[in-house]
């Protein structure tokens, strides 16, 4: 059997997983803006959407543009969707706040990457971060390790009728953690080298090229 293995106190654990009801309320704000605009591109015929939703937990965002500047509670979320509408290619942010408004992409591969890869997204999971102890007796006993101190990604694509979401929390993509460096994550290879993060790490790279740009200002 698995032991959980949590390197924080008790008391600090659920103080900092307990998430505000306030921050709740945003991440429903948010989901109910993305899901108007994706209906309202459905409603138009649009059929290749998707989107990266991002958020990290118990850190502090600063922002590069303070005309961005949201009142955004405890966890700051945020959205990028992407959609290809004929021969061309749009993206739209939104966070806690609102949106931002909509820019035309040159030519990416967030869609194509998905549909060359589709099953080995759709059925690949992301192992978690754990390592191994060896015993008295000899034996190994695998621990299972978390963090509450992490990001997140969240993929979504809408393929057909279906809704693919595949969740990615940063931390089981680590080698090792900062509270003991020694303690190297077993499923560090494995979880890299699945199609899932190289489409996260490709969607990672087309949002950093846009905000580079500066191209994302927010809606008044």
């Amino acid at each position: 059997m698995n032991k959980r293995d949590i390197k924080i106190p008790v008391v600090i654990a659920f103080m900092l997983l307990a998430i505000p009801a306030n921050a709740q309320n945003m991440q429903d704000k948010l989901d109910g803006l993305v899901h108007d605009f994706v209906t309202a591109l459905q409603n138009k015929g649009v059929t290749k959407i998707g989107y990266a939703k991002t958020f990290c937990v118990g850190s502090y965002y600063i922002w590069d543009n303070e005309n961005d500047r949201c009142e955004y509670g405890s966890i700051y979320y945020t959205v990028y969707l992407f959609w290809e509408d004929g021969d061309k290619a749009y993206a739209k942010k939104f966070d806690n706040c609102g949106a931002f408004n909509q820019i035309e992409l040159p030519p990416t591969d967030f869609f194509n990457f998905y549909f060359s890869h589709r099953e080995a997204i759709k059925t690949e999971e992301i192992k978690p971060y754990q390592t191994t102890q060896t015993e008295e007796d000899g034996s190994t006993r695998i621990l299972t390790s978390v963090s509450i101190h992490s990001c997140h990604w969240n993929l979504v694509i809408y393929d057909g009728d279906e809704q693919v979401k595949k969740p990615i929390d940063m931390y089981d993509l680590s080698e090792w953690n900062e509270i003991n460096e020694s303690s190297t994550n077993i499923n560090y290879e494995y979880n890299n080298g699945l199609k899932t993060v190289e489409w996260m790490n490709l969607t990672k790279e087309i949002i950093r090229q846009i905000v580079e740009n500066g191209s994302f200002e927010r809606n008044k």
